[in-house]
């Protein structure tokens, strides 16, 4: 017998599939009544929950409501009608199973308590019988045998994986991202139905169960009182004296620099040290301290101020580093560098947070990359993995609604390798940070959002790009020639990516004290003109999303900003005369049209009220489909 209200009727403009999913999709709703046995039978629910969003989701992608599925696997399959059969086979069985009334009671141990206590209350089956018909629509279940329930759910499980496993494989990872990142979007600030969410995963769905965790822990951290206590008491505070930073690997302004964390271990341990750059004399016994590589991001601060806005800024930088601890383990989508603690150094008036170094040689910037005249340019295919693997970092970042701030070039670090062997000769012991590095606070301005992806594609005429290069500078900019890094002419690898710089960054709230960023013009480059100077604006995803689009820009040339930046620019001018109506319709020669749109789309993207535009969340989530997609 099936739910009355969800019988299958012909609607126009709207194909047989399209029917059963949309009977499928209200037949789910039924269950966000479902009650009985408190906190368990919640966590039941939140997996039915789970299990429609998957479905959503994938019929969202798939264009079914709108009658476009088979164009899409004819596209993606060379016109298999076998998969449409499929399809169509799955949600026939699904939609059976999620309103068949007998079934769901007995085979999934569900009860309507709505009919149930209507035949209590008239008494009578016959006419309690004729009334359940309009009442099942709204009808209220019972869990009453767990054990069942799980069949159930593992069925609808079972369903979801099937329709997912129609997508091209290269795209289902995008497609598990989308629905997880939705389910938090959906959560938001709620600490119950994210705890919720973590239990419902568990064993399950690990990275939606990661990232429901990391939301909490950011959500209960931002939420704690600062005190002194945590000062002194921190488990992640790190002794200064166990920080060892040399003056010569000091970069960028002080901002970053690279050492040795004397990390102790446990008397029981066995681990050996394995420590090349910084010589220290290693351990040979358990219990020792083993010297670790360790790369070193300063957040400066005032000795006079206050003891409260000292006390606000100590807690940003231990929830900073309670968020980035085992990072590569608990969020390898955020594609962060593991955060061991951090130290103060009064001294300096600055804090430190101490990660590890992934290898015994300093890690290279993108920016550096970029502006070394001896790498040659990577092929198109690695740059637009890159793109897409930046772009799923950010869209993670924000998922955790987390600001990043100072999203750029110079914030991109990738370990110190080459696809020519004859590199490994210049992986030098104690390797100095190149000149490009000291400098590389001297980028480019950035542009400003104003529409959704689809409401620009028009661009202003492209003219040539002003640059200026004489032996090795570039608008004053020295080239990096260290012999540290790689030969004339070798390929470097950008299979591997660290997402750094968060000494800025900040939860989306309008009441959130951000730490003073003190860039130079060369990571201001980035920033949207909206959110620099005395008028700046409270900042925002979109601004994140603009920055992102610089880097993008950046890839797609492979060309530094700066080669194009006169001081006579600001952020807003160079945008408007520069980067919209000269850069970008410039790239599409290099990258083709739809990359090019990728670009443009992040930097005219705004974040206003209203249907008309589209959420932070789903332009995230355009680009990184819209740069899986690309084949070269």
């Amino acid at each position: 017998m099936e739910v009355a209200g969800f019988a299958l009727s012909v609607a126009g403009g709207i194909g047989l599939l399209g029917q059963i999913f949309d009977g499928c999709l209200k037949a789910y709703k039924v269950f966000s009544t479902a009650s009985n046995l408190g906190r368990d039978s919640e966590r039941l629910i939140c997996k039915i929950r789970i299990e429609e969003m998957r479905l959503m989701v994938w019929g969202r992608e798939w264009g079914v409501v709108e009658g476009r599925l088979e164009a899409h696997l004819a596209a993606a399959y060379d016109g298999n009608v076998a998969l449409k059969a499929l399809a169509e086979n799955i949600l026939r069985e699904l939609y059976n199973t999620i309103t068949d009334f007998n079934k769901l009671q007995d085979r999934y141990g569900l009860r309507d308590e709505s009919t149930a206590d209507l035949e209590k209350t008239i008494g009578n089956k016959a006419v309690a019988r004729g009334l359940r018909e309009e009442l099942k629509l709204r009808a209220r279940w019972v869990v009453t045998d767990k054990d069942k329930f799980e069949l159930l759910l593992q069925d609808l499980k079972d369903f979801n994986d099937g329709l997912e496993k129609l997508f091209p494989p290269t795209r289902i990872a995008t497609l598990q991202r989308t629905w997880t990142h939705e389910l938090l979007d959906v959560a938001q600030r709620d600490v119950a139905q994210l705890g919720l969410l973590e239990r419902a995963s568990d064993g399950i769905y690990p990275s939606l169960n990661t990232f429901a965790k990391l939301k909490q822990l950011r959500i209960n951290l931002e939420e704690k009182e600062p005190t002194k206590k945590i000062m002194s008491t921190s488990t992640l505070k790190i002794p200064r004296e166990s920080v060892v930073i040399p003056t010569t690997n000091i970069i960028t302004d002080g901002k970053r620099s690279y050492g040795s964390y004397i990390r102790p271990v446990p008397a029981n341990s066995n681990q050996k040290p394995k420590l090349k750059s910084f010589k220290s004399k290693p351990a040979s016994s358990p219990g020792a301290p083993i010297p670790e590589d360790v790369l070193i991001e300063f957040i400066e601060y005032d000795s006079s101020m206050d003891m409260d806005a000292r006390l606000i800024l100590y807690q940003r930088v231990f929830n900073l580093a309670s968020m980035t601890q085992n990072a590569s383990l608990r969020h390898p989508d955020l594609h962060t560098l593991d955060c061991y603690g951090y130290f103060d150094d009064p001294s300096c008036e600055r804090y430190g947070l101490v990660y590890k170094n992934p290898q015994t040689e300093p890690l290279r910037t993108l920016t550096s990359l970029v502006e070394d005249p001896n790498i040659r340019t990577p092929d198109l295919d690695e740059r637009i993995r890159l793109a897409h693997t930046l772009a799923i970092a950010l869209w993670s970042c924000h998922s955790l609604d987390w600001l990043h701030k100072t999203f750029c070039s110079f914030n991109i670090l990738f370990p110190h390798a080459s696809d020519d062997s004859s590199d490994s000769s210049d992986a030098k012991p104690e390797t100095r940070p190149s000149k490009s590095e000291k400098e590389d606070s001297k980028s480019s301005k950035s542009s400003k959002a104003s529409s959704p992806p689809s409401s620009r594609s028009s661009t202003p005429s492209a003219g040539k790009p002003t640059t200026a290069t004489t032996n090795g500078t570039t608008n004053g900019t020295t080239k990096d020639r260290s012999p540290s890094h790689p030969s004339a002419n070798t390929t470097v690898s950008l299979s591997n990516c660290y997402v750094t710089g968060f000494d800025s960054s900040r939860p989306e709230h309008l009441d959130e004290m951000t730490v003073a960023s003190k860039n130079e013009i060369g990571q201001d480059l980035y920033r949207h003109p909206d959110s620099l100077g005395v008028w700046r604006q409270s900042y925002c995803k979109a601004y994140d999303i603009y920055s992102l689009g610089l880097v993008l820009l950046e890839i797609g040339l492979w060309k530094s900003l700066r080669v194009y930046y006169k001081s006579k620019y600001n952020p807003k001018i160079f945008r408007d005369k520069v980067v919209l109506p000269v850069l970008v319709p410039g790239l599409g020669a290099k990258t083709g049209s739809l990359y090019r749109r990728v670009v443009e789309a992040c930097l005219v993207f705004p974040e206003r009220e209203g249907k008309e535009y589209i959420t932070p969340h789903q332009m995230m989530e355009w680009i990184v489909q819209t740069l899986e997609s690309l084949k070269v």
